[in-house]
């Protein structure tokens, strides 16, 4: 199951790959601030902020949704198997 998930990985262009861990870091980012910080600057937090706070979270998250949808895909791959790469055979 390891190896499997490392070729997922390995497919996708090393620009996807920093798209995706920017994304990432952004959303990873917001739920941290909202959940740890702001909380404890302000007790009521979200209070009248909340339609602020639910726009942020579902854009966010649309926007991570699309990231991977868009950016994780694999690169296409040529007629036959790369030079020194031993061919897939199926029984």
């Amino acid at each position: 199951m390891v190896a499997f998930r490392a070729v997922l990985v390995a497919a996708v262009s090393n620009e996807h790959k920093l798209l995706l861990a920017g994304m990432a870091v952004i959303f990873i980012a917001f739920a941290l601030v909202s959940s740890l910080v702001l909380p404890r600057r302000d007790p009521n937090y979200p209070g009248r902020g909340l339609d602020f706070f639910l726009a942020t979270t579902i854009v966010l998250f649309v926007c991570m949704m699309l990231t991977v949808e868009f950016f994780a895909v694999e690169e296409e791959e040529h007629e036959g198997s790369p030079e020194g790469a031993p061919a897939l055979i199926r029984e």
